[in-house]
C-alpha cells in the first residue's frame, strides 16, 4: 500500500493518495488487538473531548460516555447544537469503508443541506445514516499520540465552526 500511495502521490492524484493512507490507518487499526486497540480508541476520544472542553468547543456537562461493543461515544453540544458527539465506531468503519473515528449529530433547522461551492474549497467528507450525518476523521498513521490527538481535535474544530456559522458541515 505504501508504494501505492507513492505513486499516486507523484502522479498528482492526491485525494487517492490520501484514500490509500486512510487505508492503510484502518487495516492497522483492525490488526491490532482487539481489546487492547478499543482502549487505546476509547482513550483518544476521552481525550479528544477533554481538549475540545478546555478550547469551549465541546460541553459536556450533563452528558455521559456511552460504551458499546465495538464503540465508544462522548456526547456534547458542539458549537451550540445538542446531542453531537465525538466516537469510536467499527460499525461505522466497515458501514462507511472510512476511519474508526467518528464526529456526528443531527444538522440543525435552518443549516444547509449541501456545502457551499464558493465558500468551502474542500469540505468535510459525511455520510448521512436517518436522521444523523457523520464525518470520518483522518487518524494520521504511525504518529506519536500527542500528534494524532492535535490532528483530531483541528478536524473536529473545522467541522464545530461550519455549525458555529450555520453551514452544514
Amino acid at each position: 500500500m505504501g508504494r501505492l500511495e507513492g505513486r499516486l502521490e507523484e502522479a498528482g492524484q492526491d485525494r487517492g493518495a490520501h484514500e490509500v493512507w486512510q487505508l492503510k490507518g484502518l487495516c492497522q487499526a483492525l490488526e491490532a488487538p482487539t481489546e487492547h486497540g478499543e482502549d487505546q480508541l476509547r482513550s483518544i476520544v476521552d481525550e479528544v473531548a477533554k481538549r475540545l472542553v478546555q478550547r469551549g468547543v465541546f460541553a459536556i456537562k450533563g452528558y455521559r460516555a456511552t460504551p458499546g461493543p465495538g464503540s465508544y461515544r462522548r456526547y456534547e453540544t458542539l458549537s451550540g447544537h445538542d446531542n453531537w458527539f465525538v466516537e469510536y465506531n467499527e460499525q461505522n468503519a466497515v458501514r462507511f469503508g472510512e476511519s474508526l473515528l467518528w464526529v456526528g449529530g443531527r444538522p440543525g433547522e435552518g443549516m444547509a443541506r449541501e456545502p457551499s461551492p464558493d465558500t468551502e474549497v474542500d469540505p468535510p467528507r459525511s455520510y448521512e445514516l436517518g436522521e444523523r450525518v457523520f464525518f470520518p476523521l483522518d487518524v494520521p498513521t504511525q504518529a506519536p499520540r500527542e500528534v494524532v490527538v492535535q490532528s483530531l481535535v483541528a478536524q473536529v474544530e473545522v467541522i464545530a465552526e461550519l455549525l458555529r456559522t450555520g453551514r452544514r458541515p
